[in-house]
């Protein structure tokens, strides 16, 4: 391989592409997170499923934002 090929950028060094800042400073896995926790909500307020479903939905998109936020690249100034 020659010296000067990258398979990525060095300002991307060492991020994944669930810890890469997509959207106003959150991660992918934040991103779905906020999702499973609005799909929750939507569906059990339509009657599509029951109370525990969307109880479960709501509790993994929890998990998944603070996992998001965990994993997250501190900020530098």
């Amino acid at each position: 391989m020659p010296e000067d090929f990258a398979l990525s950028s060095p300002s991307c060094a060492g991020q994944g592409m669930f810890t890469k800042e997509i959207l106003y400073g959150m991660n992918l896995l934040t991103l779905a997170g906020f999702v499973l926790m609005g799909i929750g909500l939507t569906f059990n307020r339509q009657g599509k499923v029951r109370t525990p479903v969307a109880f479960a939905l709501m509790g993994v998109g929890t998990v998944l934002v603070f996992l998001g936020l965990y994993v997250a690249t501190p900020a530098t100034s």
